[in-house]
């Protein structure tokens, strides 16, 4: 599970009443595909600035970012400890993602980082994490 940032696992459950029909698709999820959005940007930050996946001294790939994405976007849209997500407009979680595509490695790498400033309202449990990168 990817700790930082900690705006990642943010959210409470969306509450949807959906009828479905024989082999019809689910709608889709709007607090879900939001969590993602934010995990993917999280992934490509960690990928760029080369952290260190869970105290290995191997960088964080996009392979690993693949195989923890399902179990980190259920937390976020799921848990109640969390709710900027649920709450943020479109906007909010634009400039999140903008903002962490914009976030410069010095403040990921061998601290314990601090959200981009657009994702600190979505924030709801401070990161505790020293996030270490490859030279």
């Amino acid at each position: 599970m990817l700790r930082w940032p900690s705006y990642l696992l943010l959210g409470t459950a969306l509450l949807m009443t959906t009828t479905s029909c024989g082999e019809e698709d689910p709608p889709p999820n709007p607090r879900a595909e939001r969590c993602q959005r934010i995990y993917k940007a999280t992934c490509a930050a960690l990928v760029r600035c080369r952290a260190l996946a869970g105290g290995s001294r191997q960088t964080f790939t996009l392979e690993q970012c693949v195989e923890s994405a399902q179990s980190s976007v259920d937390e976020c849209t799921s848990s109640a400890v969390y709710d900027g997500v649920g709450s943020a407009t479109e906007a909010d979680i634009t400039a999140c993602t903008d903002g962490m595509d914009a976030f410069p490695c010095s403040e990921i790498c061998n601290r314990i980082p601090q959200d981009p400033a657009a994702c600190e309202k979505l924030a709801q449990v401070p990161n505790e994490n020293v996030v270490e990168c490859a030279p």
